[in-house]
């Protein structure tokens, strides 16, 4: 949960939609009491977006290393939300994850208001 030490993975991965199961990202990776960091600069047109974040267990989002969405709690799988008003531009997304026992589920989405399109 502290997401400290040396990362036993690290890889690039274009989206965050992730059902593991009993399972775990790799077999480098214990199946439980792991966590995991994605962090990218993303272009967004101005406007107003929401942020979907689904996790069990913990999840958290940071959008320009501002906390947006806390759930960083062991539970079932949990969808959040967080509406935000965005200026044009390079922004920084962060998520972090954290799983501690049974399911391994974390996915992220967002999407200007009015359409369907997720990263």
């Amino acid at each position: 949960m502290t997401l400290s030490g040396t990362p036993v993975l690290v890889r690039c991965e274009g989206s965050i939609q992730n059902n593991w199961g009993s399972g775990s990202p790799d077999a480098s990776v214990n199946v439980d009491s792991f966590s995991v960091r994605w962090k990218g600069m993303h272009n967004f047109d101005t406007g107003n977006y929401l942020f979907a974040a689904t996790a069990d267990d913990g999840i958290r989002v940071f959008l320009d290393n501002t906390e947006i969405i806390n759930g960083w709690v062991d539970q079932s799988t949990t969808t959040y939300t967080s509406p935000q008003n965005m200026a044009a531009g390079i922004h920084e997304v962060k998520v972090e994850y954290y799983e501690n026992g049974y399911d391994a589920v974390v996915e992220f989405s967002w999407r200007l208001e009015g359409t369907t399109n997720t990263p």
